[in-house]
């Protein structure tokens, strides 16, 4: 058990190690999240509270939850595949145990994904949040970093099954597709067929944007216009028309680490069953 433990331990330091080595490209996921962040909240600024405004707030936020966990799928796939290049031989000289690099690769992860999302989420809740308070604040961090680091344990574990960069990115992109289709944002969760129905029941993306809304959509409260007959007064009458009446902020919860939980077996399962030999040619990207 010590000599398991000592090796993840060198395995993390490596792993953060090659994080911090390329401090430039780190920089610039860093300046890339904030740009993101700003185009958010100069679009979405001064958002109204009419009836002509509840589709913008739902708008806002879907792109808050989606952007950032679609921007960096591709970035982090090829980045897996990249590190095949010493895993393969590693693993092969049995020099760790699978566990051991499986556990430092997820856990040297986090602290990267925290800081980018944080660059990333809070000038946006700043500049368009309606809740400025420190458990709102904290709760809509937790919710935009939630589906962002899914979405890296989805690029992990579809880099640890399949053998090519190009491969694996095809994959992702395919489930992200499905995903994003089954959020509830595009196609209302109640007009969508009974066949396709369970992959909003999947979708992280779904949840995800589902807790921001009942975060910061459900508690407006909405002008209307005289003589209309269709008007919506508040953010639980708009939750309802898209079809998250009848959710919770802990079903949100559940439903992305469900998510989360299930990629991150299977990626434990490749590194476990599939040889992770490099197939990319050097410089491939």
């Amino acid at each position: 058990m010590s000599c398991d433990i000592f090796l993840y331990a060198i395995a993390f330091r490596r792993f953060l190690k090659i994080m911090l080595d390329e401090y430039k490209d780190m920089f610039i996921y860093a300046v890339e999240a904030l740009l993101l962040s700003l185009h958010l909240g100069v679009v979405f600024y001064g958002l109204k509270r009419d009836q002509g405004s509840i589709r913008d707030w739902f708008g806002l936020m879907f792109m808050t939850s989606a952007l950032y966990a679609n921007k960096i799928l591709l970035g982090l796939v090829e980045q897996c595949h990249q590190e095949r290049r010493f895993i393969y031989f590693e693993l092969q000289d049995k020099l760790y145990h699978p566990a051991a690099l499986y556990f430092a690769k997820i856990l040297s992860d986090i602290p990267c994904n925290a800081i980018m999302v944080t660059i990333y989420a809070l000038p946006v809740y700043l500049m368009v949040g309606v809740s400025l308070d420190v458990y709102n604040g904290c709760l809509f961090l937790l919710f935009v970093g939630l589906p962002v680091l899914t979405s890296r344990c989805l690029a992990m574990m579809s880099s640890a099954i399949l053998p090519t960069n190009q491969m694996a990115a095809a994959l992702t992109l395919v489930i992200f597709s499905f995903y994003i289709q089954a959020s509830g944002f595009f196609i209302n969760l109640k007009n969508t067929s009974l066949a396709t129905r369970w992959i909003s029941q999947i979708s992280f993306v779904r949840w995800g944007f589902q807790a921001l809304c009942l975060l910061e959509v459900k508690p407006l409260e909405f002008q209307c216009d005289r003589g209309s007959s269709s008007c919506m007064k508040s953010g639980a009458d708009a939750l309802y028309m898209m079809g998250f009446e009848e959710e919770k902020l802990w079903h949100c919860c559940l439903g992305i680490l469900g998510n989360m939980s299930v990629f991150l077996i299977v990626m434990f399962l490749g590194f476990l069953f599939i040889s992770q030999k490099p197939h990319d040619r050097l410089g491939n990207s």
